[in-house]
């Protein structure tokens, strides 16, 4: 009998959680853009002091391939025409598993892909419409 109450709690206090997380969404949305806000704070924090002087640029780890040595380390800005999304869709987040922050927009991720945020981390991806 105290091992099931336990076990209920725990798993309430884990579906709670999630839900928490999730902004509301009881289980996260299936497709689209979700955003972690954990991944965003991350991004806001390494790029604190890159200052981008473009109008519509926006921060990322590392936008383009570097061809020619040297290439520059941590942040870059990045040029968007009007839109930090690109069309296209991702898996739900519980369908990424990387454990690393690899991009915070679309436009941190090579010609068509997307930035598809995960539970843990965040990663480019070929998009899929939905």
């Amino acid at each position: 009998m105290m091992k099931g109450t336990i076990l209920t709690l725990v798993f309430g206090f884990f579906v709670t959680l999630i839900f928490h997380e999730s902004y509301g969404q009881f289980p996260p949305q299936e497709s689209g853009k979700w955003r972690n806000r954990y991944i965003q704070y991350y991004f806001r924090y390494i790029c604190r002091d890159t200052r981008c002087t473009g109008f519509e640029d926006v921060c990322e780890i590392q936008p383009m391939p570097c061809l020619i040595p040297p290439c520059p380390e941590g942040p870059q800005c990045v040029s968007t025409p009007g839109s930090t999304s690109k069309p296209g869709n991702c898996p739900g987040p519980y369908r990424i598993w990387t454990r690393r922050a690899r991009c915070n927009t679309d436009y941190g991720c090579y010609g068509s892909q997307v930035c598809c945020h995960g539970v843990w981390g965040s990663e480019c991806r070929p998009p899929f419409m939905s």
